[in-house]
């Protein structure tokens, strides 16, 4: 009888610490994109300042690599919120797109010599990332 109830104790321990560092590792890897996004961005504003074509288009397509990361975006929902109308899933997946949509338009820009209009989408990706995080958080 000792074992069944020690088996059980046991069995029951190891399903809630699996599910801990799920949501740990769920957590770090949010941590880990949103942190790959800003070093993209930050290479992209690099190249904009040593005028290298080469620097903002690793920036772009290292933003993209990022942008590709779904999970990350999406937030969970808590039961008291399940009823309100903002969908997290639905926003991810827009905002992904805007956000893919700006950094071709940043690249775009640069390598036509427009190297201001680069610069305004490059603020206008920054503060469409600044807008989610304020929704988000």
């Amino acid at each position: 009888m000792k074992k069944i109830l020690l088996m059980a104790v046991m069995a029951s321990s190891m399903l809630l610490a699996e599910g801990n560092v799920t949501a740990e590792s769920n957590a770090t890897s949010t941590a880990q994109t949103m942190q790959h996004l800003e070093a993209s961005m930050q290479m992209i504003q690099k190249g904009f300042l040593y005028n290298s074509e080469g620097m903002v288009d690793e920036g772009v397509k290292q933003f993209k690599v990022g942008l590709g990361n779904m999970d990350a975006f999406v937030v969970k929902v808590d039961d008291k919120d399940k009823g309100k109308s903002f969908d997290p899933q639905s926003y991810a997946l827009t905002e992904s797109k805007a956000l893919m949509g700006m950094a071709n338009d940043i690249l775009k820009s640069f390598k036509s010599g427009e190297k201001d209009k680069a610069s305004e989408s490059y603020t206008k990706t920054l503060n469409r990332c600044l807008a989610c995080h304020k929704i988000i958080r």
